[in-house]
């Protein structure tokens, strides 16, 4: 457990570096917001199919990962349903803007450039393997339903709309070059491993910008974060460790999924707020404070399940 807890508190220190660098660029003027709408883009839809991609590409195929591959996608989709009507319970806030972002980062946790360092540190490659698809189930998820939520726009849950989108594109064709043991030329995975290696430091350095946009103190005087800080880091990875428990799941699958569930708030769904007029402060002081006490929560339960 104190390895654990030494993992996760480095990979804290480094994202909250990366959100200080955000904070300071904000605050001396060096980036505007529509310089951080334009990077949200390029996170939504380049870094995050590019991380996808390799996860999956890199990963040799056998039966057994196969059939824990499945399971994965499974629980992963089973988690998110439940996580959805539990969020829909309990966060009841009388502003609707606020109300839709605070849903959506209670549902989704940071599962790719959280979890993945602890997947890799606790389980080897073979975890970030299994971490993998539960972010592509998870961005299945987050383009169609937290996009909804998001956007207030039927027309985003458009067949078409959702097939075309660059995440949806890029979980199927790594599902598709997995199944096939297709590798890329090395040439075209260098480059989707460097795209790829964006998704940590943008996103955090567009909370970081968002941070700077109101005093730092407010990032605990507000009442609002609390409720889904509790959710999101206690409440829906305990929850989702007993429904696992429950359904028979056990071993790397187990472990991979909890690491994924037990992770901060994600945060795309910052980003949605900043590209669809959600309140985007209240989203960063969420994902910054849900970070913050991850140090605490993930090792506990990442242990509990390694016990379980």
């Amino acid at each position: 457990m104190l390895e654990n807890l030494i993992t996760v508190a480095l990979q804290v220190a480094m994202l909250f570096i990366m959100i200080a660098v955000g904070f300071a660029l904000g605050k001396t003027k060096l980036l505007g917001k529509t310089a951080i709408k334009g990077l949200a883009n390029v996170v939504l839809y380049v870094a995050t199919p590019a991380v996808i991609l390799q996860a999956f590409t890199t990963e040799q195929k056998t039966p057994e990962k196969t059939k824990n591959l499945i399971i994965v996608a499974i629980i992963t989709v089973i988690l998110h349903v439940v996580m959805i009507l539990l969020a829909k319970l309990f966060i009841r806030h009388k502003d609707d803007k606020a109300n839709r972002i605070m849903r959506l980062l209670v549902i989704f946790s940071n599962s790719g450039y959280m979890a993945f360092p602890l997947q890799k540190a606790i389980l080897g490659d073979i975890g970030v393997f299994y971490g993998a698809m539960f972010v592509a189930i998870f961005n299945i998820f987050m383009w169609t339903y937290a996009v909804f939520v998001a956007s207030g726009d039927k027309n985003t849950l458009k067949i078409k709309n959702i097939l075309l989108n660059p995440t949806i594109i890029s979980v199927i064709v790594s599902v598709l070059l997995y199944a096939f043991s297709i590798k890329l030329p090395t040439f075209i995975a260098d480059a989707v491993s460097g795209l790829g290696n964006l998704n940590t430091p943008l996103p955090m350095i567009i909370i970081g910008f968002n941070i700077s946009t109101f005093p730092f103190i407010e990032l605990f005087n507000d009442k609002r974060v609390y409720l889904p800080g509790v959710l999101r880091l206690i409440f829906m990875p305990l929850l989702s460790l007993g429904i696992m428990i429950l359904l028979g799941v056990r071993g790397l699958p187990l472990i991979a999924c909890t690491i994924a569930a037990s992770a901060p708030s994600a945060a795309a769904p910052v980003m949605f707020a900043t590209k669809y007029g959600l309140d985007a402060q209240l989203g960063s002081k969420i994902t910054s404070l849900t970070t913050l006490f991850s140090i605490l929560t993930m090792p506990v339960i990442v242990a509990l399940a390694q016990i379980l």
